[in-house]
């Protein structure tokens, strides 16, 4: 089997795409916060909460991304 080629990035390149992962994954446990805190207030059916659970887990996944792309 043939191993996928490196990406070459430039310093800029890579801040870039450190940056937007982790503003992405910011905003990610942003929205799993509101859904899981709306949820706990009565605002929207406990239901709901399992959709919460899902931009929680992408965004723990985008930020651990970000820190890993910055080292």
């Amino acid at each position: 089997m043939t191993e996928p080629g490196a990406i070459a990035l430039t310093a800029k390149q890579q801040h870039l795409l450190m940056a937007s992962v982790f503003f992405v994954g910011i905003l990610l446990l942003l929205v799993a916060s509101a859904v899981l805190g709306a949820a706990l207030l009565g605002v929207v059916p406990v239901e709901t909460a399992s959709m919460g659970l899902m931009p929680l887990i992408s965004g723990l996944a985008s930020v651990a991304a970000a820190v890993f792309l910055s080292s």
